[in-house]
């Protein structure tokens, strides 16, 4: 998947100590918000399912972040620039 934002910006600062993101749950039809060509009737494409939804709970516990909010689209977590 192509997208207008860099992997990596360069800089000579370091990281903040916690990094704040969004991960995105697998959707049901397997479309990412970025490659879409119009706006969508509804969410409903975008939601994650409930398999998916508690697998992608256990990886994101498992690898340093913690989430500090959640929606059926996706989770805002945050944590150490090395997770």
């Amino acid at each position: 998947m192509a997208s207008i934002l860099p992997i990596e910006l360069p800089s000579h600062t370091r990281p903040p100590s916690q990094i704040h993101g969004y991960l995105s749950i697998d959707s049901q039809g397997g479309t990412s918000l970025l490659d879409i060509k119009s706006m969508p009737k509804s969410s409903e494409p975008f939601r994650g399912i409930k398999p998916r939804v508690k697998e992608a709970r256990n990886a994101v516990a498992g690898s340093g972040l913690t989430i500090v909010a959640e929606s059926l689209l996706g989770f805002a977590v945050v944590g150490p620039a090395a997770a």
